[in-house]
């Protein structure tokens, strides 16, 4: 299995040809996007430090090493697989704090965001959710992910119990008609508008909808983009 899951990586991200391979983007997305390429992401092992053109991640530890108001310890009874815990400095200079973990269950989820349980219609059990907190305030954002059927594709939602984003998880890689055996990367709406896409393959990158708002919308969406580029690396240890 572990052999026919490496070629089913390779190999399309050999067919995407002599350039460096990476997430199918939606034309219309790139087309008005602002890109932030990653450097200094692990990929396949965790960095301490990485960042996305003006945003920086640091302060990567596994597991949870101290507790804030808003911490996950709540989810410490779904026995998750893997945690960890990052702090991402904004261009302003504003810092937010992250914690994630994988294999948190559906009904752990309760009582997490102001207004009780959240009723995202996730269909299977969650896989990878993590929360996201401006430092020092206690208003935290939950981006929670659920497995397809198929155990390969994520989907779910960035909520802070009023705003809400749906995120898809996507295969697909540019330039290659072969998709991954797991997530290339993940497409987040706003509505039915894609405001954001963060590419997971080789060092990543991030794309973000011009028009958002710096601090209204594209903070949350930068801290969630954090975490999605750490998934893949606390996922696989």
């Amino acid at each position: 299995m572990r052999l026919f899951r490496w070629f089913a990586l390779v190999v399309p991200l050999a067919l995407a040809g002599c350039t460096t391979a990476r997430m199918a983007i939606p034309a219309d997305l790139e087309s008005r996007s602002d890109v932030y390429p990653c450097v200094g992401r692990g990929g396949f092992t965790l960095s301490e430090k990485f960042t996305f053109g003006p945003y920086e991640v640091f302060d990567v530890r596994r597991g949870w090493t101290h507790r804030v108001t808003w911490s996950l310890a709540l989810y410490e009874r779904s026995k998750a697989r893997q945690q960890c815990e990052f702090t991402l400095r904004m261009p302003s200079g504003r810092k937010w704090q992250g914690q994630a973990a994988t294999g948190v269950r559906k009904q752990d989820l309760k009582d997490t965001v102001a207004g009780g349980e959240l009723t995202w219609g996730l269909a299977r059990d969650v896989n990878f959710v993590a929360r996201l907190c401006l430092a020092r305030q206690t208003n935290a954002w939950t981006l929670a992910l659920a497995e397809e059927r198929n155990g390969i594709l994520l989907n779910g939602t960035l909520t802070d119990g009023q705003a809400t984003y749906r995120i898809e998880g996507t295969r697909q890689l540019a330039g290659s008609s072969m998709p991954l055996m797991e997530n290339a990367g993940f497409l987040i709406y706003d509505g039915p508008r894609l405001v954001a896409a963060v590419d997971l393959v080789n060092a990543g990158a991030v794309h973000f909808d011009k028009a958002l708002p710096a601090l209204i919308q594209r903070e949350p969406l930068a801290a969630a983009a954090a975490a999605l580029l750490l998934y893949r690396d606390i996922s696989k240890n």
